[in-house]
């Protein structure tokens, strides 16, 4: 409902995401407040995270296919379509021929490979971090102790959040 309101918009849910855990966990880390406000704020930021994080995606694929994917040459460059018969000089049809001349062309919008794939890497990429930090965590925990283990969570919510900032930056500059 927050990402409705017409000055809430998808970069400043992620920065206030990523504000939100590092509070939280510089709040765990000085204990001053206990352990229900950077818990509530810890919850906050993890959904405002996850409501923001899928519409962002989506426009960054759809952004991106639109403004960096462009192609080199068209297949059809310099080549006529044979129409003597059901298969060209290649052994492929004309119609196939041309399906993939259509795909290819620069004036085509329809950049439909690229959604998936990017979906597809981004999960990829969250579910390796995940792995990562899971692996990570009780390393630290042991070496460290808790302070330290706080320290890296509130390190990775600062490099979040750069990264939110960096995201919203080039948002604007598109």
């Amino acid at each position: 409902m927050l990402l409705e309101l017409p000055w809430f918009r998808i970069s400043h849910a992620l920065i206030a995401s990523s504000v939100l855990m590092l509070s939280a966990h510089l709040g765990f880390l000085v204990h001053s407040t206990g352990s229900r406000v950077p818990l509530c704020m810890l919850g906050v930021g993890h959904a405002l995270w996850r409501t923001a994080f899928g519409p962002g995606l989506a426009l960054s694929l759809q952004n991106g296919t639109e403004t960096f994917v462009q192609p080199t040459h068209s297949l059809l460059e310099g080549s006529t379509l044979e129409t003597s018969g059901p298969n060209n000089a290649n052994g492929r049809d004309d119609a196939s021929r041309a399906c993939q001349a259509r795909v290819s062309s620069p004036g085509n919008k329809d950049r439909s490979l690229l959604t998936p794939v990017g979906f597809g890497l981004a999960s990829s990429t969250l579910n390796i971090a995940v792995g990562i930090v899971a692996n990570v965590v009780p390393f630290i925990e042991s070496k460290a102790g808790f302070s330290g283990l706080e320290l890296t969570f509130a390190s990775l919510s600062l490099l979040a959040f750069v990264a939110c900032i960096m995201f919203a930056w080039s948002w604007k500059s598109a």
